[in-house]
């Protein structure tokens, strides 16, 4: 069978708390947060817009570990790499699902993309971040899936992976933009004293 690219865009400017629409402007995913003293403890995906059901898949922050349709899998059992730099460069994440590994890797201007090892690395998803825009129309978050079934565990794991590395690198440079401005403020507090 033939895998079917599917464009989703999130259509508010925070991703982890908005609609995902699809080419049809038809709402595929429904996302919702819990937040609890300004931490994310619950991320679940909907499969509808009425988020009645059940989440479909839940990123769980405080077990570190993904639910896909009831089944719960830390992240460490599918990290086959862990996070991390070598002395030049970031190296790819590596993650294990269902007997196959994908490649995680960030690129500027382009965002996240997924690649599955067995199949020469074949592209499985990509996520280009929301770019925000001051004066003008920020342009919208957009994931690109390559799977049968948009509902399949596969796809689940495919998006839910996507979401939890877009939360890293958005937590990422927040912080180094906070430690970057608080070292401009002592710098600041030095040269007037």
């Amino acid at each position: 069978m033939a895998l079917q690219e599917h464009t989703l865009t999130f259509v508010a400017s925070k991703f982890l708390d908005t609609a995902v629409v699809d080419e049809r402007n038809q709402t595929v995913y429904a996302l919702s947060t819990e937040r609890k003293h300004m931490r994310k403890v619950l991320t679940s995906v909907y499969e509808d817009e009425t988020r009645k059901k059940a989440g479909w898949a839940e990123i769980r922050w405080r077990d570190k570990s993904f639910v896909i349709n009831g089944q719960s899998v830390p992240w460490d059992w599918m990290k086959v790499e862990k996070e991390g730099n070598s002395v030049f460069r970031k190296r790819p994440r590596v993650w294990q699902w269902a007997g196959r590994q994908y490649v995680v890797t960030y690129r500027k201007k382009v965002g996240w993309v997924v690649t599955e090892m067995q199949s020469d690395f074949r592209l499985v998803g990509t996520l280009v971040p929301r770019d925000s825009h001051l004066f003008s129309k920020s342009e919208p978050a957009v994931c690109r899936v390559w799977v049968q079934d948009l509902y399949s565990d596969q796809a689940a794991f495919v998006f839910l992976l996507l979401l939890y590395s877009e939360a890293r690198r958005i937590k990422s440079s927040r912080k180094w933009r906070l430690t970057i401005g608080a070292l401009i403020k002592v710098a600041i507090c030095i040269v007037i004293l």
